[in-house]
């Protein structure tokens, strides 16, 4: 049984669409991270920016569909939460990195 099957068709493209930006983002920061000479910690640090605005997108999107916070299916208020744990996540890694000086 395949993980996504558990979710209703509007949930599925919603959790579709959030790999996808996810994948995304990612390949953005790791493309300018090597490019730089900071290295990883501009992986980090751009990452945790990437998924924050996402978060704010998804809120944003949100408010202007007028979606239900707590639905009983997944809506962009939880793409929102997701996008800020990547971002705390992000944050953590960047520090682990670049110790704070």
């Amino acid at each position: 049984m395949h993980m996504l099957e558990r979710f209703d068709g509007t949930s599925q493209n919603l959790l579709q669409q959030f790999f996808r930006k996810v994948a995304m983002f990612s390949a953005f920061a790791a493309l300018v991270s090597v490019l730089q000479t900071r290295g990883f910690g501009m992986l980090g640090i751009l990452l945790q920016m990437q998924f924050l605005v996402g978060g704010l997108f998804s809120i944003f999107i949100a408010t202007c569909l007028r979606q239900a916070i707590a639905a009983d299916r997944l809506t962009y208020w939880d793409e929102a939460v997701a996008f800020s744990g990547l971002a705390m996540l992000s944050h953590i890694g960047a520090r682990l990195i670049i110790p704070l000086t």
